[in-house]
């Protein structure tokens, strides 16, 4: 009997926690984030620049601290473009944010949002 009430407990979590997932907002992310017009969202490029905006937005929906280097969400960093670092100079961002849960430890989930931008035939 002390299992089932576990067990039953345990899903009654799982369906919470699941129940708190928007599939619509989801995919919605998903379309912004893939769409043609952040051409490949590459290193330093303007559709980085734009997909960062657009996590950022986010982020300040959720309330989530910027732990970025000015008290924003950005950490910038200097990279060297091509696939050996050969080719032009620039500065890509990443993106730090922060939601104390008032624990003793803190798991950090970070994302990569900036790609290879667009190949050789524009796609």
């Amino acid at each position: 009997m002390k299992f089932n009430i576990l067990f039953l407990g345990l899903c009654s979590l799982t369906f919470v926690a699941c129940a708190q997932l928007d599939e619509a907002k989801i995919k919605q992310h998903i379309k912004i984030l893939s769409s043609d017009s952040l051409q490949g969202r590459g290193v330093g490029s303007e559709g980085e620049k734009m997909a960062a905006a657009y996590i950022e937005s986010q982020f300040k929906k959720l309330k989530l601290q910027p732990k970025g280097v000015n008290n924003d969400f950005r950490q910038s960093f200097p990279f060297k473009g091509g696939v050996h670092g050969t080719g032009a100079e620039g500065t890509g961002n990443n993106l730090i944010a922060f939601l104390d849960n008032k624990a003793a430890y803190t798991v950090i989930i970070g994302a990569h949002y900036d790609h290879l931008g667009l190949g050789e035939n524009g796609r």
